[in-house]
């Protein structure tokens, strides 16, 4: 999903001249949802003085939030999927 994201956003700077899209899940399409996050977001961005790199932060800083935190059966229980999981907690053979 990231390179596909990655591709879609290379393309659409390259048309646009150098200005770099929003490329955050939308609210509903998150897997967690934090309003510190966002409201640090919010209020960090407007300070940095190269858009392209407020947008980078925008996007990147809540990425691990917004696509790998999942909440299971209502519990308080959470789920972390970051595609490496296997390697960290199997020994090997």
């Amino acid at each position: 999903m990231f390179f596909l994201v990655f591709i879609l956003a290379s393309a659409s700077i390259a048309a646009s001249g150098g200005s770099l899209p929003d490329v955050r899940p939308s609210y509903s399409d998150r897997t967690f949802n934090s309003d510190s996050v966002d409201a640090y977001i919010e209020s960090t961005a407007p300070q940095i003085a190269d858009p392209d790199v407020a947008t980078l932060f925008s996007n990147c800083l809540p990425n691990t939030l917004d696509t790998t935190v999942k909440f299971h059966d209502g519990r308080n229980d959470t789920f972390i999927i970051t595609g490496d999981i296997d390697v960290i907690i199997h020994p090997p053979p």
